[in-house]
């Protein structure tokens, strides 16, 4: 029941200011999208995750030097802004889906990227539980023996 309010209420919070993250400046202008992508050196066959897209910043700037990146986040108004600025900008290989960080639906080694670039927990990762910390690596190609 706690876990099902404190899902509400993070959609309710982030719901009602969606669309303000889509011109936000740290989050759309930072330099780190940038360098995040400079660092990562994406790859043209690679498949990759982004959690906690929110208007889905990371995603748009990795999109062009992927093969298909899925833009994942817990609050569906968040996904719709992210999918609005990928019709505007053409991007044709994001996917959405809404779900939790610490419940991902994903086969092991489905990702060769999984990325996570600003989020409101007060905590990472340990705000998530040790399902979220587990989980992301397990979904990684690059993070397997």
């Amino acid at each position: 029941m706690m876990e099902l309010k404190s899902k509400s209420l993070v959609q309710e919070r982030f719901g009602a200011f969606a669309v303000t993250y889509a011109t936000s400046r740290p989050h759309a202008k930072g330099g780190s999208l940038a360098r995040l992508v400079e660092l990562v050196a994406p790859q043209p066959t690679w498949i990759a995750l982004d959690i906690a897209t929110g208007a889905g910043h990371v995603a748009l700037a990795l999109a062009p030097h992927l093969a298909h990146v899925v833009a994942s986040d817990l609050t569906p108004q968040m996904l719709g802004v992210a999918r609005g600025l990928a019709r505007e900008r053409k991007i044709l290989n994001m996917s959405f889906a809404d779900i939790r960080a610490e419940a991902m639906p994903f086969a092991d080694a489905t990702f060769d990227l999984v990325t996570c670039r600003i989020n409101s927990w007060p905590n990472p990762p340990a705000c998530c539980g040790q399902a979220a910390c587990s989980a992301w690596p397990r979904t990684s190609r690059r993070t397997r023996a």
